[in-house]
């Protein structure tokens, strides 16, 4: 569970916390559809001061994580063509560009890459999952580098919520 004490104004963050109930701030949240046998992640937001310290990373992996618990066969999402950060996340965690949709947010008109997984049980992408995830504990363990800030009890975890077509 992560322990943390951030003091900001009452803001997305603190109206998401006491809708969903949650006494302990809110650092970031991401959304999962289950699509026949897609994981599409929907959202993944990060409070801003908390950026960079490896918790979207964190929300990423539980979705994932989530959506092979779940049944499904691979993960799909969209991501602005100019947002190289979270572009370069996703491919860390087994993401390619598999299309692009042009004109996708309203905001600004930006094209959007279509990012796909592999297949997850294909070799090595749960092998980098988990990989993945010891690193970024380990990160969080020692409280240096993109951990850095962020105070753990045991090991970090996210609460899921997902939809599907049966709920």
């Amino acid at each position: 569970m992560l322990v943390v004490r951030p003091a900001f104004p009452l803001s997305l963050w603190d109206r998401i916390r006491g809708k969903a109930g949650i006494r302990s701030p809110v650092l970031g949240y991401g959304g999962l559809w289950l699509l026949v046998d897609d994981a599409h992640i929907s959202t993944i937001a990060v409070h801003p001061q908390w950026r960079s310290k490896g918790l979207g990373e964190l929300v990423l992996l539980s979705l994932l994580e989530q959506g092979a618990r779940r049944g499904m066969q691979r993960a799909t999402l969209e991501v602005r063509v100019s947002n190289e950060a979270a572009r370069g996340l996703y491919h860390k965690l087994g993401f390619e560009i598999a299309g692009r949709q042009k004109r996708y947010y309203s905001d600004n008109n930006e094209d959007a890459f279509i990012m796909a997984t592999p297949p997850f049980e294909t070799p090595g992408f749960t092998d980098n999952l988990r990989r993945c995830r010891t690193e970024l504990h380990a990160r969080f363990q020692a409280g240096t580098g993109a951990g850095q800030g962020v105070s753990v009890r045991q090991n970090p975890s996210v609460g899921v919520e997902s939809a599907s077509e049966e709920e």
